[in-house]
């Protein structure tokens, strides 16, 4: 679940080329390479303006804290040690001495033993040579999972609002008795819980991973922990993987059970990413936090959405609950120039709208009605119901198969997507309105359930089946099918770009139609072309194996399905065999 490897160079130069890189675009800040410390550029001017000063600092790993946040609005400086690894005190202190201002300073730590002893040493030795100096340390302590703790709760993401909060307060000139007395007293209203499906990797060391066991005694290979820390700390529980609405449900209590609401009527939540979450799984969660919070009674105006506080690539997140009054919400809008820092985001509290159906356009079908040139007899209606109806039952039925064979070269979601076109087609077929006595009104619907399916096959086959719908001008006369299917596959060529020969459903098809030309000839057998139609898309779904791909995802993917047939051409085969052989017996 963990990634295990990383694009770095070096795990020995993983922090150093991270700070490098950060500070390339963020044009307010530099960095001193040797003691890891990123600054803001304008330094002088704050300490000229009396601006006070706020410095953090921690293991890296965590980006874009701490770094990341240095800028007008938020931070002065940040002092960044190895990954998960507080830097040295000598680090530290230089930081404090650069960054000395008369106005005073505000170190905002996470409530972590390293950081707290690191920094509160530099501290302790920075008043030795500055006794005057104003300096204070504000420990945040937002972690909810470790609230019963002798040494206190951890500080996690709610760290990063305390920058905001405390940096928009001393951008707009505030005191240090005001910053330091507002930072004690909001950073214990500030809660968060994090929850992650495994432990992240450290470059250069293996992948931890979580395990539980399931009701019935055995071991689960798909787990979530909760309440872990951001430094691969255990969490407080090990639980079987549930469905993330259970998962926030239950992370959304804990934090309720954890809250004072009564001293608020609002608050802003925070949804930070640890760092290997895809953007769907973002959105899904985001989702449910959102309409969960509010389900348990929360005023939540206003949500932030992005990384924070992450955890290398950690494959999980964390909520954080913060207070919102006027003064706190002036705070978190005010102007900075972090560009790791989003904007804040109102909730949407009309998501949702419902535009008119648009019935499928099938100008044809009404004209044909009483066209004769259009009507099957009732025997062969019943044929032609039986023989579809067949050819959906062995697509549904090897779909599986199908996405076995596509995930060679492909993203094996061919069969899955044909099983739903076969599904849904079937229940058409039972739908007692279809009238099968009309072949070509029976192609249209086709072409718009295949259409609506959704993926590449879908759009291919209702190419394929609404082009057939409108090349088929006589059902009663076979010569008409076989030219039917030739100018269908000309339009079909012209949409997919395919060609004979490269390796995709289209090679199945060409060997269909030149098969059933012999139909065009009065003299000849009908069940001697249906069964040299089924022998021959055989064949040819069978040579694609020997063919290179030139369309499709293998074309571009660089992976190679020598030996293997095309998907496409297979499905054709299967079901031009199934349809073929229902005919051959009625």
């Amino acid at each position: 679940m963990s990634r295990s490897a990383y694009f770095i160079n070096s795990s020995n130069t993983i922090v150093d080329d991270n700070l490098e890189g950060t500070v390339l675009y963020c044009d307010g800040a530099y960095l001193d390479k040797k003691h890891r410390i990123v600054l803001r550029k304008d330094l002088e001017t704050l300490k000229a303006t009396g601006k006070v000063i706020l410095i953090c600092g921690g293991g890296s790993g965590h980006e874009p804290s701490h770094a990341g946040f240095v800028g007008k609005g938020m931070l002065s400086a940040a002092v960044c040690g190895d990954i998960f690894a507080s830097p040295p005190v000598n680090n530290i202190l230089t930081a404090l001495h650069a960054t000395y201002s008369p106005a005073g300073t505000v170190v905002i730590v996470k409530n972590y033993t390293g950081d707290r002893l690191n920094f509160g040493l530099a501290i302790e030795q920075f008043k030795i040579h500055n006794v005057d100096a104003k300096i204070d340390m504000i420990l945040v302590e937002d972690d909810v999972a470790t609230r019963n703790s002798p040494v206190g709760a951890r500080g996690i993401c709610g760290t990063v609002f305390l920058y905001k909060i405390l940096g928009a307060l001393a951008e707009n000139g505030n005191s240090f008795g005001e910053i330091v007395e507002y930072g004690h007293h909001l950073q214990k209203k500030i809660l968060t819980l994090g929850v992650s499906l495994a432990h992240c990797c450290i470059p250069g060391q293996k992948v931890r991973r979580a395990d539980v066991k399931k009701s019935d005694g055995k071991a689960s290979t798909e787990t979530y922990e909760i309440g872990l820390g951001i430094h691969n700390e255990e969490g407080v529980e090990k639980r079987p993987l549930e469905t993330v609405t259970a998962v926030v449900n239950s992370l959304l209590q804990t934090l309720l059970d954890n809250l004072r609401q009564a001293d608020h009527d609002r608050f802003v939540l925070i949804f930070n990413n640890l760092g290997g979450l895809s953007q769907i799984e973002v959105n899904i969660v985001v989702k449910e936090v959102i309409s969960g919070a509010q389900g348990k009674g929360l005023s939540i105006p206003s949500i932030f959405v992005g990384s924070f506080m992450t955890s290398l690539a950690m494959p999980g997140f964390s909520v954080t609950l913060i207070p919102l009054d006027d003064h706190t919400e002036r705070c978190l809008t005010s102007t900075t120039d972090c560009p790791f820092w989003p904007r804040m985001l109102p909730v949407n509290r009309e998501p949702f709208c419902t535009l008119p159906e648009i019935t499928a356009h099938t100008p044809e079908i009404k004209s044909m009605e009483k066209d004769s040139s259009h009507t099957f007899s009732d025997d062969n209606s019943t044929k032609f119901r039986l023989a579809l109806n067949n050819a959906c039952d062995i697509v549904i039925q090897e779909a599986d198969r199908l996405n076995d064979i596509d995930a060679a070269a492909g993203d094996g979601d061919c069969g899955t997507t044909l099983k739903q076109l076969g599904e849904e087609t079937k229940v058409m077929i039972a739908d007692e309105t279809t009238n099968f006595n009309n072949p070509t009104e029976v192609f249209w619907k086709l072409s718009v359930i295949a259409g609506n399916t959704g993926g590449t096959s879908g759009a291919l086959y209702g190419i394929l089946f609404g082009a057939f719908a409108s090349k088929l001008k006589n059902v009663n006369d076979r010569a008409n099918w076989s030219y039917a299917l030739e100018g269908a596959l000309d339009i079909f060529m012209r949409y997919s770009r395919a060609t004979p020969g490269q390796k995709s459903m289209l090679d199945a098809l060409v060997a269909l139609e030149q098969s059933m030309r012999p139909l065009r000839e009065a003299s000849v057998s009908m069940q001697n072309v249906l069964l040299q139609c089924v022998k021959d898309v055989e064949m040819a779904a069978e040579n694609t194996k020997n063919l290179s791909a030139a369309v499709g995802r293998e074309s571009y993917s660089g992976k190679s399905a020598t030996g293997i047939p095309d998907a496409g051409a297979y499905c054709v085969a299967l079901w031009v065999k199934a349809a073929g052989e229902s005919l051959l017996q009625t």
